[in-house]
């Protein structure tokens, strides 16, 4: 009906032995908000230990990033797009909640259109982000930016492989859909998305080697870990990629984003794919690897 939006996403008849159905299928959502002065709309670092101090219960779905002026955002595990919606508005009330008690508003954008990256307030303390800025330097510094991570769930190697690789042909698509970061430091950048250009100044982020099965992910991760690269419990951060603790691929190539709807439309994106990926696409039919450099 006109003015109705949701969405039908069902396997039909009896999935034959051997193949997926939707129930198989798992959503989750992490979202990275921007802290704002009300006044000014200035980026301001928000208290995340306040928060968590008030409302102890939202500890898990409430988490801070490396600057102070972002928060995390991260919902519960889903099967439908539409449940995964009604979950990010509800992270999204929290959220405004908790800014609104430290004086603050929350907003949504791939990166502010005005705020200095060098004026910006650092959870130095954090081992985790300490580490990071001893390792990255600057990098880590100016690399004030705000994503949307999407994690699509199935439950066999064979099946989060062959999405990954169908998922890695459409990541230029996904960046087009969501492309929300025109501006940087108060200057138009001349793209939809600047976003992609500070976290570029990272190793390891951008488009991923068309990895042909878990186990080839799993040596490359290893081999980042032995020699250095990466700490004993850490990935990774390319555009998508295969989890290293949960069962999951990661979209990680999307601008965080205002509109719900644009929200919704690549998490139903992503949940069909999934579907069709765990259900009528064996490995013989997934696409050949675009080189990384035409991505």
């Amino acid at each position: 009906p006109r003015g109705q939006r949701t969405t039908q996403i069902r396997g039909g008849p009896a999935s034959p032995a051997g193949l997926m159905s939707m129930e198989d299928v798992r959503l989750g959502l992490e979202e990275e908000l921007m802290v704002l002065d009300p006044g000014t709309l200035a980026l301001v670092p928000h208290d995340i230990e306040q928060t968590w101090a008030r409302w102890p219960e939202r500890r898990d779905r409430l988490g801070r990033e490396i600057h102070r002026a972002a928060l995390e955002l991260r919902t519960s595990v889903t099967r439908h797009p539409d449940a995964l919606l009604r979950d990010v508005m509800q992270q999204r009330a929290w959220a405004r909640e908790a800014a609104n008690a430290q004086g603050q508003w929350v907003g949504a954008a791939g990166l502010h259109p005005t705020a200095p990256h060098w004026d910006q307030a650092l959870h130095e303390g954090d081992p985790h982000y300490a580490q990071l800025l001893d390792a990255f330097g600057d990098v880590a510094r100016g690399a004030c930016t705000f994503g949307l991570h999407l994690h699509l769930g199935l439950p066999s190697d064979a099946a989060r492989s062959r999405l990954f690789l169908v998922l890695r042909e459409r990541l230029p698509l996904v960046q087009a859909i969501s492309a929300n970061a025109p501006f940087s430091e108060g200057r138009a950048t001349g793209l939809a998305s600047f976003r992609a250009s500070w976290l570029g100044r990272y190793p390891r982020m951008g488009v991923p080697e068309p990895w042909p099965d878990a186990s080839a992910w799993e040596h490359h991760v290893a081999r980042l870990r032995r020699t250095g690269c990466l700490s004993p419990e850490g990935a990774p951060w390319y555009d998508l990629r295969l989890h290293h603790r949960l069962p999951t691929v990661e979209l990680r190539v999307a601008d965080a984003l205002g509109d719900c709807q644009r929200v919704w439309l690549l998490a139903a994106w992503g949940a069909c794919w999934a579907w069709t990926v765990a259900h009528d696409l064996p490995q013989a039919q997934v696409p050949h690897p675009t080189p990384t450099p035409l991505l």
